[in-house]
C-alpha cells in the first residue's frame, strides 16, 4: 500500500483505517497497564471544576481490575469498566482478524469489503445503543 498516491482504492482506505482502528484500541487496552507499572496518571478535570465525578471517572481503573480479571472491583470503580474491556478485546480481535487473517479472502472483492464494513458499523453502533440504554 503506498500513501504516496493521491487516491487510496476502497480495500486499501479500509485496511488502513483497520489497521489504525487496531493501534487506538490496543493503545486504549495497555494505558491502564502503564499507568499502574510507571505511577502516572491524570486527573478528572471535570470533578476538579464541577466537584462531581463524571462517567468515566474509575475508568482507568476498573480497567486495571478488569486485566487482572477481578470484575466485581472493576464495577466498584466503575459501572461500565466490564462492558468496555470486553468492547475493547472484542474489538482487538475482530481487528486483528480483519488485518492478517480474514484479509486476503475479503479485500479482493469491493462487496465484501462493504458488508464487513456494514457488519463493522452494526457492531459498533449496538454496542454504544446498549451502552446508552444500559448506563445512561
Amino acid at each position: 500500500m503506498k500513501l504516496s498516491r493521491k487516491y487510496l482504492s476502497t480495500n486499501e482506505t479500509y485496511d488502513l483505517a483497520n489497521k489504525l482502528m487496531l493501534i487506538i484500541f490496543l493503545m486504549v487496552f495497555l494505558y491502564p497497564l502503564f499507568t499502574s507499572y510507571l505511577n502516572f496518571g491524570f486527573s478528572c478535570q471535570y470533578k476538579l471544576i464541577n466537584g462531581i465525578e463524571c462517567r468515566s471517572c474509575g475508568l482507568t481503573r476498573g480497567l486495571q481490575s478488569c486485566i487482572s480479571f477481578e470484575f466485581s472491583t472493576a464495577n466498584k470503580f466503575n459501572a461500565q469498566s466490564t462492558l468496555i474491556y470486553f468492547i475493547i478485546i472484542s474489538q482487538i480481535i475482530f481487528r486483528i482478524s480483519l488485518a492478517f487473517i480474514l484479509k486476503k479472502k475479503y479485500f479482493t472483492n469491493p462487496k465484501s469489503i462493504i458488508k464487513i464494513s456494514l457488519l463493522d458499523l452494526f457492531i459498533i453502533v449496538s454496542l454504544y445503543i446498549f451502552n446508552l440504554i444500559y448506563y445512561g
